[in-house]
């Protein structure tokens, strides 16, 4: 997918590939502009912070192209493990409190099931009479293979949400 650049007397397109093309198109097109450019309406210092701008965005647009290595993918999940722990135990923290604890125990549940620990997020859940707790119950139930227990819930609680109408057809 290409840009049109417009100029005074012709288009030029533009059509990104790799990042040297990238900026040979953008060095091209720069000195196209200038050379166009018969009565100019910016200064010097202008057409100069024009250009440091753009060197500054391909710099930026480099930065994001380039693919992360293995070992930083692994120091991620290693930091994503790390903050879902500290959040667990945030939670139980502030569940010994004992302030706010229906809305607590529902993000606590939230969380357990968002990381796929049914079990853990179906013991939490159950302690709260939160309705937003209860969608999440029946489907903690539901991938724990627990389908009698999800449909009391689904029927019990008649909630108007296209997930927990979902869950409520598969079970």
């Amino acid at each position: 997918m290409g840009r049109v650049w417009f100029l005074a007397k012709e288009p030029v397109v533009h059509t990104i590939n790799t990042m040297s093309n990238l900026k040979l198109k953008v060095k091209n097109f720069l000195l196209l502009w200038f050379k166009e450019r018969k009565n100019p309406v910016l200064g010097r210092k202008s057409y100069i912070a024009i250009l440091i701008f753009g060197f500054y965005i391909l710099g930026f647009s480099a930065g994001c192209l380039q693919k992360p290595s293995l070992e930083q993918i692994n120091n991620l999940a290693q930091k994503s493990q790390e903050y879902y722990e500290r959040a667990i135990e945030g939670y139980k923290n502030l569940i010994r409190r004992g302030k706010d604890l229906e809305r607590i125990y529902l993000m606590l549940g939230k969380l357990y099931f968002s990381h796929g620990d049914y079990m853990k997020a179906q013991e939490v859940l159950k302690k709260t009479n939160d309705i937003r707790a209860k969608k999440f119950l029946a489907m903690s139930y539901y991938h724990l293979g627990n389908f009698t227990e999800a449909l009391e819930i689904f029927h019990k609680y008649q909630l108007d949400d296209k997930e927990y109408l979902y869950y409520h057809g598969l079970t």
